[in-house]
């Protein structure tokens, strides 16, 4: 939920995971304010490892919303 900017001078690559989830649950990613991708676990509960990558162009803002308590082992990596 926290908004990041990419000041770095040029693009960098983000990658987001979960190692399980324990009820039904998700992870999306916003780039400049724009859901570009999402992982979700639409059953009970499981193990469902998932990463997603992604792109930043330099001067664009990210960020990250996860669903409440629902995400095991989240890992944010810039």
């Amino acid at each position: 939920g926290v908004t990041y900017t990419n000041t770095t001078g040029k693009p960098i690559m983000i990658s987001l995971g979960a190692g399980s989830f324990t009820s039904s649950g998700w992870y999306n990613i916003y780039i400049n304010g724009v859901l570009t991708g999402y992982s979700s676990q639409p059953t009970a509960s499981g193990y469902n490892p998932s990463t997603t990558t992604y792109i930043i162009p330099n001067g664009s803002t990210y960020y990250a919303t996860i669903s409440s308590a629902s995400v095991n082992g989240q890992k944010w990596f810039e």
